[in-house]
């Protein structure tokens, strides 16, 4: 399994790990990150 180290700025650069064969945000959210998104 490949992973990636995400900053998120507006978390206060934030670093999550996230698993690269994944949606990035459902792997954020799982983590407890709110992101702001739309369709």
């Amino acid at each position: 399994m490949d992973t990636w180290t995400v900053t998120v700025a507006n978390q206060g650069g934030a670093t999550f790990d996230v698993d690269a064969s994944r949606p990035l945000l459902e792997t954020l959210e799982e983590q407890g990150v709110d992101l702001p998104y739309g369709c």
